[in-house]
This record gives C-alpha cells, structure tokens and sequence, in this order.
C-alpha cells in the first residue's frame, strides 16, 4: 500500500496513493534544464504549475503524466515513512525509556509489542494504556540472554500484530565495573543482553521483512561512549559496540532498511537513585536540566519518520558532548 503525501499543485492539494506520477520539470523558470522525477505515488488530474514539497523547494512543472510503476525510473521524492499500522517491536517496553517509546509509537499510530523480561506487570500496563487510548498493543517476554530468543521474539512480535518493520533495541542492562574489577563472566553477560540482542534482532528483522515493505531500527546507546564512565567498563564497551554496530548495519542494510541511534545524556535518574541526583548532574549541562522520557521518544519517532536519515547517532544530551 503507497504512503499518504500531501502534493501542492498550485493551489491545489493532491492526496498521494497508490499510482506513480511521472513528472517533467523545469530547473529553471525559463526551462533550459529538466529532470525527470516521479512522485510515489498519486491520483488526481493535475494542471502545469509549480510543484512545491515542504523542506525540498518547488519545481516548475512542464508535463505530469500517470504511468504504471514498472516503467518509471528508480528516483522519487523522499517521503517519510508512515508509522501508522506498523508493527514495532520495542525491547524493553514496560518502564522508563523504554515505555515513553512504546506510548509515543503508539500515539503516532503503530501497533506496539512491548517486550519485557521480568517486568511483566508494568509492560501490561502500557499495553493496555496504548489500547485505552484507541491504539493496538501487545505484550510478551523473551530473555534477551539467551540468543535463540531474538528470532522468538521477532516471530512472536509478528504473530500477535502483523510483520515488524520498527525494531527499537531499547534493553539494557547498567553494570559496574573498571579495569581492576573487570571480569569475563561479568563482561559476557552485559554484552549479551546490551550488545548480541541488538543485533541478532536486527539480523531477525531483515530476514523476515516483507519485500514491499521497508524498515526501521532504533538503537539507544549512551552519549558517554566517546568520553567513558570510570566505574562502567563491561556497559561502554557494550555502547560502543552499539554504535559502531548502528553505522555498519545502516550500510549494510540500505535501502530497505534504515538504522540509527539515539545517545542518551541525563535523561533519568539511574537505577536506585532519585531525582535529585539527575537534577546535580545536569546542573553542569549547558541547557541546566534533565531531559525526561519524552524527548527521547520523540526523537526515536522522528528516526522512524524520516526516510532519508541512516546510520546517524543522535545525541539527546542537554548539550552535554559540548564540555
């Protein structure tokens, strides 16, 4: 099914669906130079004129023809991905990060598997806040441990709500460690849940993608992993490896699918702490405050959105990688 864009014809808005659009159009008002572009797609009788994209400028049309898909050439106008009645898989869905994700996926229209370990009740609680609120939501464990579990939780994903197009690897685990206390055991376990899952997700992901449908992964790493904590050694080489993972899968993987990440500074106190400690630390932000969830979950919407951002790492750090 094409994706809705609106297309100004003059005055004149034009609803997209799902037929191509051939367009010929000047580079210049004179037209000394053409290009050949289709918009994908669209119905509607359309007159010469200015065409006009938000954020892209406007063309001058000399001719628009309807021609059947398969004798259009492969370049169109970039158009953002609609995640209304998409599937996303959201790890770690039940509490903090995570949940703002899941309900921000679902206000935007996605159908929202909300995976949880052992946080069962409270990923319940946000499935059914998303249904309350008239979207479509599921819930279900895997542990993320395990490495057969990543095809499982794909699978499962994709059995309740319908085939996974929007992965956020938002699971995590916040060990500590340095060089002195550093062990293997202690090493494998984060980087298991923190790093392996991740990817086996995305590998998952891209093998069971309907061909007609394109992707979207979000990964969320830590703005710390160019300047490393002192007492979390196992956790940023995790990150780090998340990162570096995010630029290769994006490579990788285009054009079918788009991979990204978003860094995450002082958005929440860490586990155990209160709310004064997050708001001591950034005291020192150049912005002086703590993020919160929400902005954390807009960006990743926005991620999923937008189709001509890949293998970006998107730092939500109160200005924080300036110090």
């Amino acid at each position: 099914m094409g994706r809705v864009v609106d297309v100004v014809v003059g005055a004149i808005v034009v609803d997209v669906v799902d037929v191509v659009v051939l367009v010929d159009a000047a580079t210049s008002a004179t037209g000394s130079a053409f290009t050949k572009r289709y918009v994908n797609p669209i119905s509607a009788a359309m007159t010469i004129g200015r065409i006009h994209r938000p954020g892209l400028g406007s063309v001058l049309l000399t001719r628009v023809s309807l021609e059947p898909r398969g004798q259009c050439e492969p370049y169109r106008y970039s158009c953002p991905m609609d995640v209304n009645g998409r599937t996303a898989l959201v790890t770690g869905g039940g509490v903090r990060v995570g949940k703002a994700i899941c309900l921000a996926l679902g206000m935007a229209g996605a159908r929202v598997f909300v995976h949880y370990n052992s946080s069962e009740a409270p990923a319940d609680a946000v499935r059914d806040e998303i249904i309350a609120a008239g979207g479509t939501a599921a819930s279900g464990s895997a542990d993320l441990s395990d490495p057969a579990s990543a095809g499982d939780l794909v699978r499962s994903a994709s059995g309740a709500l319908g085939p996974v197009s929007i992965l956020v690897n938002s699971a995590s685990g916040f060990s500590s460690d340095d060089v002195s206390t550093f062990t293997l055991d202690g090493f494998r376990r984060t980087q298991t849940v923190s790093l392996e899952a991740p990817i086996m997700l995305t590998q998952a992901l891209a093998a069971s993608l309907p061909e007609d449908l394109d992707g979207s992964v979000v990964n969320i790493t830590d703005v710390r992993t160019m300047q490393p904590y002192r007492l979390h050694l196992s956790y940023m080489l995790a990150k780090g490896g998340i990162d570096t993972f995010t630029r290769a899968a994006a490579l990788e993987l285009a054009p079918s699918i788009r991979v990204n990440a978003v860094a995450l500074g002082v958005i929440l106190p860490p586990p155990g702490e209160g709310n004064d400690y997050a708001t001591k630390l950034a005291e020192s932000l150049p912005l002086a405050k703590v993020g919160g969830t929400q902005v954390v979950a807009d960006t990743v919407v926005f991620l999923c959105q937008n189709d001509f951002i890949t293998g970006e790492i998107v730092r939500v750090d109160g200005g924080g990688h300036l110090l």
